[in-house]
């Protein structure tokens, strides 16, 4: 059995060192073996600062990472925010018309009588005003709306027509000079175009 020999640990010199053919390979002058304070203490400090130069670098690059997610993130809740505002709007106004639904289908004749007296004070001069109400409402509200007519001082001729494109609990008043329209489907779009106008806003609340 033969024993294997290390290679022979040759130590570092800092001498002239020459190539087979003699030509110079390193010059041993040109290495130094020591170094002044100074020259250490300026080593260090550069060192230092480029060190410090890359962790501003490194942090300014984090940060600026950290910016673009809030923004996003904003961005994204700021969108859920405006649609969570939008679908609470769609429920409310369809639970409102649907309200009004009900309690016009119960007091609609309330509605328009309340509508004839609130519009008589700029009526007594009329020679002629036109009711149109749902075909099914005529029956049992004509006696109350002449009664109603006399009682604010109307001394022209009151008419009271059916019209089939008005809902019960609605009417509209029409006279020589102008019209008034009592109508919950006129009323709910201005209502949603103001809810509409309101989620545009940057800021709701102050629309509101």
């Amino acid at each position: 059995m033969s024993s294997s020999t290390s290679p022979a640990i040759r130590k570092f010199s800092f001498e002239t060192v020459f190539d087979a053919e003699g030509a110079i390979v390193r010059d041993g002058a040109g290495f130094r073996t020591q170094f002044s304070k100074d020259e250490l203490d300026a080593a260090r400090a550069e060192a230092f600062e480029e060190g410090r130069k890359t962790s501003e670098r490194e942090a300014a690059q984090a940060l600026s990472l950290l910016s673009q997610s809030m923004r996003a993130l904003l961005d994204r809740y700021d969108l859920e925010c405006k649609t969570m505002r939008a679908e609470a709007a769609d429920v409310a106004l369809a639970a409102a018309r649907r309200a009004a639904d009900v309690a016009l289908e119960a007091h609609g004749e309330t509605r328009v009588i309340a509508a004839l007296e609130a519009a008589m004070e700029m009526l007594r001069g009329s020679p002629r005003l036109i009711v149109r109400l749902a075909p099914a409402m005529i029956a049992g509200i004509k006696t109350r709306l002449e009664g109603a007519a006399q009682a604010n001082g109307f001394d022209g001729a009151l008419i009271v027509r059916a019209d089939s494109d008005i809902r019960i609990g609605d009417v509209t008043l029409e006279w020589a000079q102008g019209a008034i329209a009592h109508d919950r489907a006129i009323a709910f779009g201005r209502i949603e175009e103001i809810i509409q106008r309101m989620l545009a806003s940057s800021n709701p609340e102050q629309d509101q």
